[in-house]
């Protein structure tokens, strides 16, 4: 791999994105994740209790893809989760 392909989605900036369904993420997301070398988690503030995340990472899990948790001061890497 030669480099980083993310997605990163305006989600708190746009309104109508906002108010989109937590299943149109879902959907969205999945497919995405069938196919990621890594899942980075941003850990900003409430991300613990987010259930799109959660999903996300048992996704993962299930898939043994690394997990990586972006803190402000640090990155911690889960290999097996």
């Amino acid at each position: 791999m030669t480099g980083v392909q993310t997605c990163a989605l305006p989600i708190c900036i746009d309104k109508y994105l906002k108010r989109l369904p937590p299943n149109f993420w879902y959907e969205f997301d999945e497919p995405m994740l069938y196919s990621a070398e890594a899942l980075f988690v941003l850990c900003l503030e409430g991300w613990e209790e987010s259930k799109g995340v959660a999903t996300e990472i048992k996704i993962a899990g299930d898939r043994n893809i690394p997990i990586l948790f972006l803190r402000e001061t640090s990155v911690e890497l889960v290999v097996d989760k």
